[in-house]
């Protein structure tokens, strides 16, 4: 189960058929984060092949009031929907 109130609390409101026993632990919602990430990486790697010119990469970093560090990375590129459309 998950152990932190507030993030149950949150769950339940977002998801409220899930219920308090619906609940899993955090080792599944770890699975389930990286089983989602891993199927949007695949659609991504395609998306890429087709990319019109270059990829540029835009990198950030900070830390919380603790000193966590936290990193994001964000590409950019141009492509096409298929071969006979206008650049999106």
């Amino acid at each position: 189960m998950i152990e932190c109130p507030e993030f149950r609390r949150l769950i339940r409101l977002l998801r409220p058929e899930i219920g308090e026993t619906g609940l899993f632990h955090r080792t599944k919602a770890c699975e389930m984060v990286i089983e989602q990430w891993q199927e949007y990486f695949l659609a991504l790697k395609k998306d890429l092949a087709n990319a019109q010119g270059k990829v540029c990469f835009t990198s950030d970093l900070w830390s919380d009031q603790k000193l966590w560090p936290f990193m994001a990375i964000t590409a950019h590129w141009i492509t096409r929907a298929n071969k006979d459309s206008m650049l999106v």
